[in-house]
């Protein structure tokens, strides 16, 4: 089953309303993994910040600030709804891996591996949506402006990677994925990430 995703859709209605319904679904209602909060915070018009702590296997939708982030995700606004517009376009299979694989904080196992990090990375995909596209993931009171490392990509091969076409150890051989800065930390974060790139893994994405 993979997550829908209507065209079009805002942020307030995705961390609104499909995201808590998502994690709901992921977790049955009862969420195994670490306690902890995340925010998420979109920069520029349209855009916003939310934050979302797990407390007692439940997804709550808290203020922001108002308890420290153990992990958070920092966007342009622009740059979020060129990535909705592309998974919701896809027409494939990859739609809906990509939908679920945005929700890093609705999969139990993603959010325990991510916890266990520290510091702030980067991730780029060169071409999406007619744009070099970011996205700053990190941890805690890592820095937000000025991430340790940053991982990038090509639009084309990361949709290849998400179809299953491309192999993510393969993409980093091949120098299909780049990293700079702290590789280390680069490296890190993709391990973390890898699972829900694996095609054998079963369930949503």
């Amino acid at each position: 089953m993979t997550l829908e995703i209507p065209a079009g859709v805002t942020p307030h209605l995705f961390f609104g309303e499909i995201l808590p319904a998502e994690h709901a679904r992921l977790t049955g209602g009862n969420d195994q993994g670490p306690e902890s909060v995340t925010e998420v915070e979109l920069l520029g018009d349209g855009g916003g910040t939310w934050a979302f702590a797990v407390r007692g296997g439940k997804l709550m939708q808290t203020e922001p600030g108002e308890l420290p982030a153990d992990l958070w995700i920092r966007q342009d606004a622009a740059d979020w709804r060129a990535f909705m517009d592309e998974i919701t376009g896809a027409g494939s299979a990859s739609a809906g891996r990509a939908g679920t694989a945005a929700l890093v904080m609705t999969d139990v196992g993603t959010r325990q591996r991510l916890l266990a990090l520290k510091g702030s990375v980067r991730f780029e995909l060169k071409g999406l949506g007619g744009r070099d596209w970011n996205l700053t993931l990190g941890l805690r009171d890592a820095s937000r402006d000025e991430p340790g490392a940053t991982i990038s990509m090509n639009v084309e091969d990361y949709r290849a990677l998400l179809d299953g076409k491309l192999d993510p150890m393969q993409a980093f051989m091949q120098g299909k994925t780049r990293l700079s800065g702290d590789t280390n930390l680069a490296m890190q974060y993709g391990m973390a990430l890898l699972p829900l790139f694996q095609p054998s893994r079963s369930g949503p994405r």
